[in-house]
């Protein structure tokens, strides 16, 4: 049963969640095979974002500023690599939110590398310290896959880049509904400073039921009532002065 669970052939399930997810347009063009009946994507039809516009507007331009960069960490999965198959459902909930500027790490950007050096496809995602470490070096604006390539040789091999050391003195906000962000971005952040990168870092929990408070807050965030609905929503970001 566990075994055929992402299979569309095996699992009734996985089917309709995928055709649900992606649309049955982009199902067609995702898997080639007709999607059976037809759907909107659900994740851009009812993943709203709980940002309005004027306060993702001014966040944007906020961002804009010198000294202050953001990047999306989320599991959702993305494209990937030719060759790797994944499903692009984490550049559907960055649309959605509008943030499509904004550079992201998923769970493509990190299973295929994974993959390719004999982990497990999940290894390097949250609670791992290489998802965070990814997208610190995204929102210092490095491009295509070196982000995951230097986060994981100084995760897991302790090979130190010269350009971490841009995030030395830096202040590093991370908003989070799930205690596995925030366990991923104090292993990122011990990382560093056991290399002499020190950051103050500012951890923000999103949730309302007291059981998840609770586990947010016995990881170090600050907790406040939220939506936490658009999985585009989870974010890490630098700035050079406190603000």
């Amino acid at each position: 049963l566990l075994r055929g669970a992402r299979s569309l052939d095996d699992s009734l399930t996985f089917r309709l969640v995928q055709l649900f997810n992606l649309g049955s347009r982009r199902f067609e063009q995702i898997y080639g095979e007709a999607a059976g009946m037809e759907s909107e994507s659900f994740l851009e039809t009812y993943d709203l974002p709980t940002l309005s516009v004027e306060e993702r507007t001014a966040l944007l331009r906020k961002l804009g500023g010198g000294g202050r960069a953001a990047a999306i960490v989320t599991n959702r999965p993305c494209s990937s690599p030719p060759g790797v198959f994944n499903t692009p459902e984490a550049e559907i909930g960055v649309h959605a939110a509008g943030f499509d500027r904004m550079p992201c790490v998923a769970s493509g950007d990190l299973g295929w590398q994974a993959t390719a050096l004999g982990f497990d496809v999940q290894a390097f995602l949250k609670p791992s310290p290489v998802h965070l470490l990814a997208g610190l070096r995204k929102a210092l604006g490095e491009e295509g896959d070196r982000s995951v390539e230097m986060a994981i040789r100084l995760a897991h091999f302790g090979e130190m880049d010269p350009a971490w050391q841009a995030l030395d003195g830096s202040r590093l906000v991370l908003f989070e509904d799930a205690p596995k962000g925030h366990t991923s971005a104090r292993a990122a952040a011990a990382l560093l400073l056991e290399r002499g990168v020190q950051m103050d870092l500012l951890q923000f929990g999103i949730a309302t039921g007291p059981d998840k408070i609770e586990a947010l807050t016995a990881v170090g965030a600050r907790v406040h009532p939220g939506s936490a609905s658009s999985r585009a929503r989870r974010t890490c970001g630098w700035t050079r002065a406190p603000t």
